[in-house]
């Protein structure tokens, strides 16, 4: 039947997963859940579908399915479930789980995949966990730990334990000293030291954790250009980017719908926002040119007073020396 084979969607869920899927990417919220308690519902292999295209989308809905998938009973595909978590917009309580599984997972690829998010969560309080891996029996474990390691520290010990707890104990307390400071500058009103802290934020690798939270809310700032550079900071920790709301992403919307509405008063009929702008920019350039003219005249009208009253001043001036010489003429002759 080939209607249906071309029901069914290239990834092969079925209609009515893939429905419910596109509601929860597009609705979010409650949607979600829905669509995690259906996802549980399927067969295994309509699970592991579902994942393998959570993965790509890498999104809320993939998390929430993810989190879901591994509360349940079912271990064979907790594999699955914690690698679309690793990928999706994890959150600092999901290091529980993280850790949990790179402990006491029988599989060593489950144990493998929880230490590499461990290290992807940038949360100092793994650090811990994965020094005490560093002597694991397996080298498998003890390379993707010290790999975890590196990638929260930005710092290279090799096997060293005692390195990595020394380490481990300065960062800890530099980032109790530190982190306090950076959230009070966030909060200041003068643009160069929010900058600076932001900046300091993003150049914290074993504070992902703490600088995520600390940066979300600063993507709302008043200031367009800071908000951008803590969403930047966030894409470059590899945090998920909250979108802006309507009033702080375009500051630019309550006059452009006073001009869409005088001009479509002036017009008597509703004008897209295009037409609008430019009629209001001839009306405004028409405006600016009267003004422009007005002035001219006036300032030709006030020249031309100025001449007139230059030149009877100088023929009263002139009248007035002929009447003087007249007088003294007269005066001689006498």
């Amino acid at each position: 039947d080939v209607s249906a084979a071309q029901a069914v969607p290239p990834d092969g869920l079925t209609p009515a997963t893939s429905e419910l899927l596109a509601v929860a990417i597009r609705s979010g919220g409650s949607t979600i859940g829905d669509f995690a308690d259906h996802v549980l519902a399927t067969p295994v292999e309509q699970q592991r579908r579902v994942l393998l295209r959570l993965q790509r989308d890498r999104g809320a809905v993939a998390a929430e399915v993810a989190r879901r998938v591994l509360a349940s009973h079912d271990p064979t595909l907790h594999a699955m479930g914690l690698a679309t978590l690793r990928i999706a917009p994890a959150e600092t309580a999901d290091l529980a789980i993280f850790r949990r599984y790179a402990q006491v997972a029988d599989s060593i690829d489950i144990r493998l995949i929880a230490i590499g998010a461990l290290g992807d969560l940038g949360d100092l309080r793994s650090g811990s966990y994965l020094i005490d891996l560093l002597s694991e029996s397996d080298a498998r474990l003890v390379d993707a730990a010290r790999g975890a390691l590196e990638k929260l520290s930005g710092l290279r010990y090799g096997d060293n334990i005692a390195a990595w707890r020394k380490w481990l104990g300065k960062a800890e307390q530099s980032a109790n000293e530190l982190l306090p400071v950076l959230a009070k500058q966030l909060g200041q009103s003068e643009p160069a030291v929010v900058k600076a802290a932001i900046s300091k934020l993003g150049s914290m690798p074993a504070q992902k954790a703490e600088a995520v939270e600390l940066l979300t809310p600063v993507v709302q700032h008043d200031d367009a250009e800071i908000g951008a550079l803590a969403g930047a900071t966030l894409k470059k920790l590899g945090a998920p980017v909250p979108a802006r709301t309507a009033i702080a992403a375009d500051v630019s919307a309550a006059p452009r719908s006073i001009v869409t509405g005088a001009a479509s008063l002036i017009v008597g009929r509703p004008l897209s926002d295009q037409l609008a702008t430019l009629i209001a920019g001839a009306l405004l350039l028409g405006l600016v040119g009267g003004i422009a003219l007005m002035i001219f005249l006036m300032r030709t009208r006030e020249v031309a007073a100025k001449v007139a009253k230059g030149m009877t001043r100088r023929l009263v001036k002139g009248a007035k020396g002929a009447t003087q010489a007249i007088r003294k003429k007269i005066t001689f002759t006498s």
